[in-house]
């Protein structure tokens, strides 16, 4: 993907966008003429495509595809629903808010969508919480990871939301009162191989979400942070 952005789509961007001091070349292409890199560039069409599809969409579909065959298993949800179940019961959540904490390692957007699931509103704010706060994305992974190998001492905990997230839990915290409804699931007797046709089906439309939900509001948040720069803020 970085060779796909930065060896060619970059280059011809610069190349037939007229007048690359105007305003709408700074908005969609990027206030660095002489950038070598999507990401240094900083345009809706340059850094905002590159981080949604060129470094997010890639990760999110292998784990889309891993989350699709756990699924058509048996394992995912019900099993680990079930096993999770007393553990999260503890900060007002039961066993499937399990879906949207694993769906979170990889984006936070499909994970916080995935609260639905849950019944009451209570529960959709514990999660959306935690999605929030202590669990970080794939990318905010890599990002952890790069700090702590950058410590002058060479110590650091590579993951720290993760380490938060179980204080979180073992502390009993963020019940703002309301019911908790038990959890009522049918547990398969048995594994089962996963259907290719249902995995491709499930994968596709698990995708086409995020590319309906996630990319527009990467391409705004570029776009608003590109007008705050034109307008001196």
């Amino acid at each position: 993907m970085v060779k796909i952005f930065d060896g060619y789509w970059l280059p011809w961007l610069q190349s037939v966008w007229p007048d690359p001091t105007s305003w709408h070349y700074f908005l969609f292409v990027g206030g660095n003429p002489a950038a070598d890199t999507c990401f240094e560039a900083f345009g809706m069409l340059t850094s905002g495509l590159f981080v949604s599809i060129g470094v997010v969409l890639p990760a999110v579909f292998i784990f889309y595809l891993m989350m699709t065959i756990l699924e058509d298993s048996g394992y995912l949800p019900p099993r680990l629903a079930v096993l999770m179940d007393s553990v999260l019961h503890r900060i007002g959540l039961h066993g499937y808010a399990i879906v949207p904490t694993i769906l979170g390692l990889g984006c936070n957007v499909p994970a916080v969508t995935a609260t639905r699931i849950l019944e009451t509103k209570k529960q959709r704010f514990i999660m959306m919480t935690l999605i929030a706060l202590f669990i970080p994305c794939g990318g905010a992974a890599g990002y952890h990871d790069e700090c702590a190998a950058r410590q002058p001492d060479g110590s650091g905990d590579a993951l720290p939301c993760y380490r938060l997230w179980h204080l979180w839990v073992c502390l009993k915290q963020g019940d703002p009162g309301g019911e908790n409804p038990e959890i009522l699931v049918d547990v398969p007797p048995l594994y089962h191989w996963p259907v290719k046709e249902y995995v491709a089906k499930k994968l596709w439309n698990r995708t086409k979400g995020f590319l309906k939900e996630a990319v527009p509001f990467v391409l705004f948040g570029v776009l608003v942070v590109n007008l705050l720069y034109l307008g001196g803020a």
